[in-house]
């Protein structure tokens, strides 16, 4: 029961598979760092999920970012699984590279990228899907995909602010990195923070058809001054409003009762995936909720009572 801590650096060799189990956590010391040359498997679940963080585990550090490495797989790693995984208070909290080689090189699910100082998840020529995850808190993109490969996002939340210095990069940047557009599909997701443009794509309006496609999502950004901007490749996509979430301040990114993000997701893929982030049913209206959390009746902010003497 109880948890690793590393010091330095920790390895996984190529050719062999490190699979951790459902509440497994692995906590790092100042400036250690994890690299995979192999494959890494998370296994977690939702009422045990797996977790990499700091070694400072008071409270008060729980959402500082910054405190180890992260996670670095490198271009022979393929067949990563981060299920049900959070990972936080990293510089980056993942970083892969990857070939084209034709495998897929990771899928995260039920997972949480947060509090980090640069991004949550740097991905440089690699295949990805991301499925009901949440990637927040950054100083940096967020998300940032570049140097092709693919990239899908299904039921996923991207939200930022900063409140350690002034923030100009997107949640999501998507660059060419070598004159190769990446292959991004953003589907029943949220892209979102405090700056006007959150998505901001290297690549002008006829360089992302057959390349980008988002459906039935929230992304904020300007759309009459975004070079990128194409309709036919944002369908039913709303690109202004505030997501209305329940504690945004203290990162709680479920949506409030009159937020957009409700019952305006596609139906098709939630017959493939019935659950959230959170293992709740969905959908629970008329239709799915946009992003990682499918809202639950009578859910509403926490207040704080102060006693009286």
């Amino acid at each position: 029961g109880k948890p690793y801590v590393v010091y330095g650096s920790l390895m996984v060799d190529t050719g062999t598979t490190l699979t951790v189990g459902a509440g497994t956590r692995i906590f790092f010391h100042n400036n250690a760092g994890m690299t995979v040359a192999g494959t890494l498997v998370t296994d977690g679940n939702f009422d045990k999920p797996v977790l990499f963080a700091s070694d400072r585990t008071e409270k008060e550090y729980g959402d500082v970012p910054g405190q180890w490495k992260g996670i670095d797989f490198q271009d022979c790693s393929t067949g990563n699984l981060l299920i049900n995984t959070e990972i936080r208070n990293a510089v980056i909290a993942v970083k892969i590279t990857s070939i084209d080689d034709g495998n897929p090189d990771m899928k995260i699910s039920g997972s949480k990228l947060m509090h980090n100082t640069v991004s949550s998840l740097v991905a440089q020529g690699a295949d990805i899907e991301c499925v009901n995850s949440l990637f927040a808190h950054t100083g940096f993109s967020t998300v940032s995909i570049s140097e092709g490969g693919s990239c899908d996002f299904v039921f996923c939340t991207l939200a930022n602010r900063w409140e350690y210095g002034y923030r100009q990069e997107p949640v999501l940047f998507i660059g060419k990195g070598g004159g190769i557009l990446p292959v991004v599909r953003i589907i029943n997701s949220v892209i979102t923070g405090n700056l006007i443009d959150e998505l901001v794509i290297d690549a002008l309006s006829g360089e992302i058809s057959g390349k980008i496609y988002a459906d039935s999502s929230l992304i904020k950004t300007d759309t009459l001054k975004s070079q990128w901007w194409n309709s036919n490749a944002f369908i039913d996509v709303q690109t202004k409003g505030d997501p209305r979430f329940i504690d945004e301040s203290n990162w709680d990114l479920r949506p409030d009762t009159l937020s957009p993000l409700i019952d305006r997701a596609g139906r098709t893929e939630a017959l493939l995936r019935p659950y959230d982030i959170r293992n709740m049913l969905r959908p629970t209206g008329v239709a799915p909720d946009i992003g990682a959390y499918e809202r639950q009746p009578g859910e509403k902010k926490k207040v704080t009572k102060v006693g009286s003497d």
